[in-house]
């Protein structure tokens, strides 16, 4: 009787902790398991069901104004308390609102008591989401954010995620329905962490996105999936980075990430720190594309590039990337972790995003699962699109609230002071000096003008055809604002090699239920043609000359020269 009497306390205290138990932790790519076990439910890529936006919607850039960033707090994974109470501190800090996941109100209540109320966030700062999950890593399930019908409606676009994860695959669609924001199906195989965008139609994911597809890498494949990011986040043009050898979620954001519409850092490594001669070469050739890009404006990206060290751990090699930030208005949330790297990153973020707030975040414990703060985070826009406050200097805007485009009162002709950005985006020049003999009506030394006008055809370096500038308030600068050239527009055009010849109606539509298996014929013009259905992409696939340059590792990494050119040395 007493054997029996312990057999049932031990079964029950055993079952007691069974239930107690976390949920099992996932990397953030998908595992051998998965992958074996979803390739029974793929739909082809040319069979996918897809319900576009009627019109070219805009993608903003994660740059822009910020509402809300989503992200999923495991619970009973004490060692994630501090990251994601310090990733929370800082999202409330920047005027976002995290929007957090949890399967029931025992995990909000742990949520709130182990790691948001140590970091002095209430439950009023937060909004919580009840639904069930199977991970953490909310940017590469969550929702991607558009605006549609002119930019005057905010809208989801929801891609397909790992079959093995349908709860996280189903969170989008419920997140839509909780803010009433349209949701558009692409039934498209990719993640949030494999893309960037300018936010004005140049975009980037990595050539991960063709095996994830079962696609070869064609320029024909290419073309075809440039065109079905036309119609879901307004892609003008889309390039194709490759990804780091070996590296599971083949994601850009892994090595790579653009931090206004001038500027993107990329990581540079050396063998010393861990990294291998085909790694090297991997963020060499990933540098040089970036660098080699025309901005929709004219000139080049400058590519900045940032450190990276390599590790080991239980999941295989650890990149730890200074490149999978946050950046949530005027705040930006940086992975550290102690490897001897930090401060330099630190500082290169300082140095690129004045008047931003820049804020490390020790991410040593949830790195090794192939990811950090920018894979457990999506950030929301606002409800109401408002240009002025989007992060992108553009239509007659001078400035950003936080981005100035590189203009400084020197460049504005002053001699020194501190420029600054009014809320309507025309610059704030009130701290910005003159000389004491500007307004006399002399051109006087250092002088370019005082109150006089001039035809725009004699500005010297200009190209002008027609009208007449003014003299500016600084005596350093002309107004050219009435001046005319001949030069075509800076229309982003259509890229040969990335962008196909293909109808915006060039993709079917239907359901959004993918269970309604009876709607599932081809529906796709014969011109259509979806090169390669194998799981692997051939050795011998044809590519982008793009991604086969090698660019040999110089050891240094670039800096920032004020000059809007890609700086690669």
């Amino acid at each position: 009787m007493r054997k029996s009497l312990l057999i049932i306390v031990v079964l029950v205290f055993a079952c007691g902790l069974l239930s107690a138990a976390p949920k099992k932790q996932l990397p953030a790519w998908e595992t051998e398991e998965e992958k074996a076990a979803s390739q029974a439910k793929k739909i082809p890529f040319n069979l996918q069901l897809r319900t576009p936006p009627q019109e070219i919607p805009y993608g903003p850039p994660e740059y822009g104004a910020m509402a809300g960033v989503v992200i999923q707090i495991p619970t009973g994974w004490s060692q994630l308390d501090d990251y994601y109470g310090a990733m929370a501190q800082g999202i409330v800090a920047a005027g976002a609102k995290p929007y957090i996941i949890v399967a029931n109100t025992s995990e909000k209540n742990s949520v709130m008591t182990d790691a948001l109320t140590p970091y002095g966030v209430a439950e009023s700062d937060v909004e919580f989401y009840t639904y069930p999950y199977d991970a953490n890593w909310t940017r590469d399930y969550g929702p991607w954010m558009i605006y549609t019908n002119g930019r005057t409606a905010r809208a989801v676009v929801d891609h397909h995620y790992y079959d093995e994860r349908s709860n996280d695959d189903a969170i989008p669609v419920k997140l839509g329905a909780a803010w009433i924001d349209e949701v558009f199906v692409s039934g498209f195989y990719t993640e949030g962490g494999n893309f960037m965008t300018d936010g004005l139609g140049t975009c980037w994911m990595s050539t991960g996105v063709f095996e994830k597809n079962n696609l070869q890498d064609t320029e024909q494949n290419r073309a075809t999936v440039a065109q079905l990011f036309k119609q879901y986040v307004g892609c003008d043009r889309v390039f194709f980075p490759v990804s780091i050898p070996g590296e599971g979620t083949t994601h850009i954001d892994m090595y790579s990430k653009i931090l206004n519409q001038d500027t993107i850092i990329v990581s540079y490594s050396s063998s010393e720190w861990g990294a291998d001669a085909g790694e090297l070469a991997q963020l060499e050739t990933a540098a040089e594309l970036y660098g080699s890009i025309e901005k929709p404006g004219g000139g080049k990206y400058t590519i900045v590039r940032i450190p990276m060290t390599y590790g080991g751990s239980w999941f295989g090699t650890t990149y730890y990337t200074h490149t999978n930030s946050l950046i949530v208005n005027d705040h930006v949330l940086v992975p550290i972790y102690g490897k001897g790297t930090d401060e330099e990153a630190l500082q290169i973020y300082r140095d690129l995003m004045p008047g931003y707030t820049i804020i490390g975040i020790d991410s040593n414990e949830i790195i090794p699962q192939g990811g950090s703060i920018h894979c457990t985070t999506m950030q929301i826009p606002p409800e109401q699109y408002k240009e002025c406050g989007d992060g992108v200097i553009a239509g007659g805007e001078e400035c950003e609230p936080l981005y100035l485009g590189g203009e400084t009162c020197v460049t504005l002709g002053y001699t020194s002071g501190d420029l600054a950005c009014n809320d309507d985006c025309t610059f704030d020049e009130t701290d910005c000096v003159t000389l004491e003999s500007c307004g006399n009506g002399t051109i006087d030394a250092g002088e370019l003008c005082d109150g006089n006008t001039i035809a725009c055809t004699d500005i010297a370096g200009k190209d002008y055809i027609d009208g007449t500038a003014t003299c500016q308030p600084s005596c350093g600068a002309w107004d050219e604002s009435d001046c005319k050239s001949d030069t075509p527009d800076d229309t982003p055009q259509p890229d040969d090699t990335t962008e196909g010849e293909f109808p915006d109606d060039a993709f079917p539509e239907g359901p959004t239920d993918i269970d309604d298996q009876s709607d599932l014929e081809p529906d796709v013009p014969s011109d259509f043609d979806f090169a390669g259905s194998d799981d692997t992409i051939p050795a011998d696939a044809p590519a982008s000359d793009d991604d086969t340059v090698i660019v040999p590792d110089s050891g240094k990494r670039a800096v920032e020269a004020g000059c809007g050119c890609s700086v690669l040395f």
